[in-house]
């Protein structure tokens, strides 16, 4: 896939013209996904899919394009040049970009994670037994991620990794459920069937007969699962800082008025477990760990060379 993304960006760069500038991305996997019901496997597949990203600044424009990869070089060259084509005819017809952020060349970067993961001819044969017994719904998938970025300036980063994830639900009569979430790039059979096991122990507490609760003040324990969808929270429009200057973040009074959350949380954009690349689409690279917010004091915020304008 590499070469396939070097071959395309050095032909596409060479169709430029002086002045214009091109930055390449892609986006590509190949991966297996498998759809549970009642412990059977009801849906099974392979996706091997790339596309193409376009970005073309020119004339103080910038203008987008992108295209699916046929894996033939003298195709997807076709494909690139009628964007191309298609976006100066465009540049020529839009306003100027008050913000126009234009490409540099601060070094490339190579990271590819070789990982222990579950072989796709295996996975039926690994997950099943431990589902036994029990109404299981989920979907598994896993395989190879690639992330490309390239331009004309020529600066180029490359990033793939493996990773797989059993999002799942153990369902009872009744219709109670447990949520459960089984993702890593590292397999462990015995810790997965001891992951699943403990789902199975919890899904015994929702057969208890409901305690009704009065109101009042209690002390709450959140899942992981649940932790990860309040977290999730925060990419709503929150601890950017265009959200922030733009005045429709959530945690605006913890710039403005110095408020503060627990002291007991902290939370950090980390890169360091390999599950994605540091680099964004413009090829801007992050530091491998960013405090966002220290003991309940906000720190730093997430800032594009966009938002820096």
């Amino acid at each position: 896939m590499e070469k396939t993304f070097n071959k395309i960006s050095e032909s596409l760069f060479t169709y430029l013209k002086d002045n214009e500038h091109l930055i390449i991305t892609l986006d590509a996997e190949n991966s297996q996904f498998i759809r549970f019901n009642k412990a059977s496997v009801r849906q099974t597949g392979l996706v091997d899919d790339a596309s193409i990203g376009l970005k073309y600044i020119a004339n103080g424009r910038t203008c987008r394009g992108a295209f699916t990869v046929s894996g033939q070089e003298d195709v997807d060259y076709q494909r690139g040049k009628v964007e191309i084509d298609r976006m100066r005819i465009e540049s020529n017809e839009i306003p100027e970009d008050p913000f126009i952020v234009l490409p540099n060349n601060f070094g490339s970067s190579h990271e590819i994670n070789n990982v222990n993961n579950l072989p796709f001819e295996n996975a039926v044969n690994a997950l099943t037994p431990a589902m036994q017994g029990v109404d299981f719904v989920g979907v598994w998938v896993s395989g190879k991620i690639f992330r490309g970025n390239a331009n004309s300036l020529g600066q180029k980063h490359w990033f793939e990794t493996d990773s797989f994830c059993l999002d799942y639900s153990l369902v009872t009569p009744s219709h109670q459920m447990v949520k459960g979430c089984y993702a890593g790039n590292d397999w462990s059979q015995a810790e997965y069937e001891k992951y699943v096991e403990n789902s199975k122990a919890k899904l015994e507490i929702m057969n208890r007969k409901p305690i009704k609760v009065n109101t009042g003040e209690y002390k709450t324990w959140f899942e992981a699962a649940a932790v990860a969808d309040f977290l999730g929270m925060f990419s709503w429009n929150g601890i950017s800082e265009a959200s922030l200057r733009q005045g429709c973040s959530g945690f605006g009074r913890m710039r403005h008025e110095d408020i503060r959350l627990s002291s007991k949380f902290s939370i950090s954009e980390d890169f360091s477990p390999g599950f994605c690349p540091k680099f964004n689409s413009n090829g801007e690279v992050s530091n491998e760990s960013l405090s966002l917010i220290k003991k309940g004091k906000l720190m730093n915020t997430l800032v594009s060379s966009r938002s820096a304008k």
